[in-house]
């Protein structure tokens, strides 16, 4: 290998010798043209490369942001799941007397009080529901009771899960609403 080599160079050393000055002049400058484009071409590589480098960083930085940001979310979602099974531990309320209360504080009348209870196993929990007729209330009466069981109650784990109004003349209605609770069973 390094004897062809060498035998190419002897061989363009003795053709460049056999030019004369204006040849040799074009000669030298087609190579110091060639080894440029090679230069040229060399840092064009090294900065495209560079570049995919940087633009790799920059996508790994955006990741990391995201990673963090979804485990900040994760712990914040952790946190709340720990706060509810507190309150779920603690939720030791009777709809029965509960929902008397309510109805009295704002001076309406509960009949029908039909209480059921589901549980919820894969979940470990009791839903323990009541269902409550009320009749001949207005519209901000009904708004009033629905607003206080969901807000006033305990650790706000009572929820109204179902509501059937029906009207009563021009002003009063009749409703049907199902108040639930769950509790670890």
């Amino acid at each position: 290998m390094r004897q062809r080599i060498q035998q190419l160079l002897e061989k363009l050393t003795a053709a460049f010798e056999e030019l004369d000055q204006r040849q040799r002049r074009l000669a030298v400058l087609a190579l110091i043209a060639v080894l440029g484009m090679i230069g040229m071409l060399g840092v064009y590589q090294v900065t495209s490369s560079v570049e995919a480098q940087r633009a790799q960083a920059d996508t790994y930085r955006k990741e990391i942001r995201q990673v963090r940001r979804l485990a900040a979310t994760y712990r914040q979602s952790q946190s709340r799941r720990r706060t509810q099974q507190q309150q779920l531990r603690r939720a030791n309320v009777s709809l029965f007397s509960f929902l008397p209360t309510v109805a009295k504080s704002l001076g309406l009348n509960l009949s029908d009080l039909d209480e059921h209870t589901v549980p919820l196993p894969d979940h470990k929990l009791v839903q323990r529901s009541v269902s409550v007729t009320l009749k001949q209330l207005s519209v901000d009466k009904l708004t009033s009771f629905l607003q206080a069981v969901e807000e006033s109650g305990p650790s706000r784990l009572i929820k109204v899960t179902r509501l059937q109004v029906m009207r009563r003349g021009d002003q009063d209605l009749d409703a049907q609403i199902t108040i639930a609770i769950w509790q670890r069973s």
